[in-house]
């Protein structure tokens, strides 16, 4: 997965979260089956573009993510291009993967997004294991 890829699927998980409503039905479905397909190797992130410009309210506030992540990540990899390849810190984690596969396949992917951006705590984390919520 290439660095443009990664910041495009953490745009688009932002814009989930900052929608009020879930996604209409049909925008939904096309989420639901890119979230099916989608592993570390896949190469059509590019499809998340097509898919926000499809709903008005997700492409304007994923194309304010998207262009604010693009500035913030020049910005800190300034002179980047000179380190050792072992040094550069921009390393594929599966978990933005998990992270956007679990949302993007759930049936109301907003509310999904929002609750997988609330923190909690380690006892919150513990508890749910043994009771079996998520």
């Amino acid at each position: 997965m290439k660095s443009t890829d990664t910041i495009v699927l953490q745009a688009f998980l932002n814009s989930l979260c900052q929608l009020d409503k879930s996604l209409p039905v049909e925008i939904q479905n096309q989420l639901n089956q890119f979230g099916s397909s989608l592993t570390a190797n896949s190469t059509n992130i590019p499809e998340l573009d097509t898919i926000a410009k499809s709903y008005e309210p997700l492409n304007v506030v994923y194309q304010t993510e998207l262009t604010s992540l693009v500035k913030t990540g020049a910005e800190k990899n300034k002179g980047i291009e000179n380190l050792p390849l072992e040094e550069n810190p921009n390393q594929n984690t599966p978990e933005i993967i998990n992270s956007a596969r679990d949302v993007f396949n759930d049936q109301d992917s907003v509310a999904a997004a929002k609750k997988s951006q609330q923190p909690q705590n380690i006892l919150q984390r513990i508890r749910n294991r043994f009771t079996g919520n998520k």
